[in-house]
């Protein structure tokens, strides 16, 4: 990746699209995201769900979720997650970056929405604390009650679009996971991978470019 490339991506760019929990903020950074995928668990087996092995380690509590879709336990899963997705909002850590790749989008003219599957509640949450919710046109959050619909399925970048209406030629999204990759380039749209960690380059191979910082992104629009 090159500074030229970045910064070509963004020129043709009229919406950005940012997912939330990584590129925006830290969601569970004072919080146990561990912790909560265990609750969820234990919510599962409440309702008689067995539990794969595959899944009785898993830290991410969106993949706990994902799995009990269908379940009798999906319910009370999804409000579970909710709760502790707005609990968490409340103390989560902005993205070094972020607030400037915000400002800068809005004074070029950009669009900017959110397409995260995280709940629209803990994004609209956030971003009334940090008085950041006037910057943009659009939160999609995970469709309730219907998790297969998550990213990597490209249906919040799609609503997402129409949202703002604007095609995938016109829209950018940044995303920080290999779900974010996948569900916007189903929809056609470009990808800026942002790679926090230098665990995550493999997960954004497919990115058409990658970054490590958000403030390459600000430097660059």
């Amino acid at each position: 990746m090159t500074t030229d490339d970045l910064a070509e991506l963004l020129a043709r760019a009229r919406v950005l699209l940012l997912d939330f929990d990584g590129p925006i903020c830290s969601l569970f950074a004072r919080h146990s995201a561990p912790s909560v995928a265990d609750r969820l668990r234990g919510i599962l087996e409440q309702h008689g769900v067995k539990i794969p092995t595959d899944l009785r380690e898993v830290r991410d509590p969106l993949a706990v979720l994902r799995f009990s879709d269908g379940t009798a336990a999906q319910y009370p899963v999804e409000e579970a997650q909710v709760a502790a997705e707005v609990l968490a909002a409340a103390t989560a850590e902005p993205t070094p970056g972020a607030a400037e790749v915000i400002a800068k989008a809005s004074r070029t003219g950009r669009l900017l929405a959110v397409v995260s599957n995280n709940s629209a509640a803990a994004v609209d949450s956030y971003l009334d604390r940090m008085n950041l919710a006037g910057a943009f046109s659009a939160v999609v959050g995970r469709p309730a009650r219907e998790p297969r619909w998550m990213k990597p399925h490209p249906q919040a970048v799609l609503s997402a679009l129409r949202a703002l209406d604007v095609g995938p030629e016109g829209a950018l999204m940044v995303g920080d996971a290999a779900t974010d990759v996948l569900a916007a380039h189903s929809a056609g749209v470009p990808v800026v991978g942002y790679a926090s960690r230098l665990n995550k380059y493999e997960a954004l191979a497919e990115a058409d470019v990658i970054v490590t910082s958000m403030v390459a992104i600000a430097n660059a629009l």
